[in-house]
């Protein structure tokens, strides 16, 4: 379990996790794919906030769809399934 979901099982917030972890919280983060946020960034950039209709279900399942057919999201499913760390977490 992560730092915020272990302190939001205790009913602590964001800056609590922030304040109690810092340097955890980044290098947890840091941990993902690379280029994981930017991929969701780009898919997702067109949409407003608002009630969720078909078409942003569309651009959803898409988005998610090219996320995890990419040679990093591949790499990710067989790091986990390989019981190992992903190429982009030096040993």
């Amino acid at each position: 379990m992560d730092a915020f979901a272990t302190l939001a099982a205790h009913g602590r917030g964001a800056a609590a996790v922030l304040d109690a972890a810092p340097g955890a919280t980044v290098v947890e983060r840091l941990a993902g794919a690379p280029d994981a946020p930017r991929e969701a960034r780009q898919g997702f950039a067109g949409l407003e906030a608002g009630p969720i209709a078909e078409d942003v279900r569309e651009i959803t399942a898409q988005t998610i769809s090219r996320g995890r057919s990419t040679d990093e999201a591949q790499e990710g499913f067989a790091a986990c399934a390989g019981r190992r760390h992903p190429r982009w977490i030096p040993a």
